[in-house]
C-alpha cells in the first residue's frame, strides 16, 4: 500500500481512469463542485458512487459521485521538501 501523504508534501501523479482504480491506492480527485482532494480508494459502492478513506482518523470516509469527478490522478510518489518557513 502506498505510504501516507503528509501535509506540505508534493505528489507525483499519473492520469487515471475510474474503471481501473485499485483498492488502497491514493488518488487526487478534482470534484467539479467542491475542489481538489487526496484520498485513498476503498471500494465501488454502486454504479454511481465510489468510497474513499483517509489515513487520518480525524476524517470520515468520503463518498464521491462518479459524474462529479472532473479529473482523477493516481499518486505515484511523494516527497516533503524541508524548506524553512517563508
Amino acid at each position: 500500500m502506498t505510504p501516507t501523504v503528509r501535509v506540505s508534501s508534493f505528489v507525483i501523479c499519473q492520469k487515471a481512469n475510474i474503471a481501473n482504480m485499485t483498492e488502497g491506492t491514493i488518488y487526487v480527485l478534482v470534484d467539479d463542485h467542491k475542489g481538489i482532494f487526496v484520498h485513498r480508494f476503498k471500494t465501488v459502492l454502486n454504479d454511481d458512487e465510489l468510497l474513499f478513506t483517509n489515513d487520518n482518523s480525524f476524517f470520515n470516509d468520503k463518498i464521491y459521485r462518479k459524474d462529479r469527478i472532473g479529473e482523477l490522478w493516481e499518486v505515484k510518489g511523494a516527497f516533503l521538501a524541508n524548506l524553512p518557513s517563508l
